[in-house]
């Protein structure tokens, strides 16, 4: 289900045609969570999790670190 509405965000922010300096329209913030979602195969909170439980082994400082993005 995220897959379609980024989907159709990138879609829709393309249609609006406000370009930066460089000619590039405002989809190009999308490119990070596409990058999780579409590279990791699911949502931000399911690969959060997956790092909780397995690489993070339940630390909080990890967390932290990560949301500060």
């Amino acid at each position: 289900m995220a897959k379609t509405f980024i989907d159709l965000a990138e879609v829709s922010l393309k249609k609006d045609r406000i370009c930066d300096y460089f000619g590039e329209d405002e989809s190009i913030y999308l490119r990070p969570i596409k990058e999780l979602v579409f590279g990791f195969g699911g949502s931000p909170s399911e690969w959060l999790l997956e790092q909780w439980a397995g690489r993070w082994r339940k630390n909080f400082y990890p967390v932290i670190e990560w949301l500060q993005y």
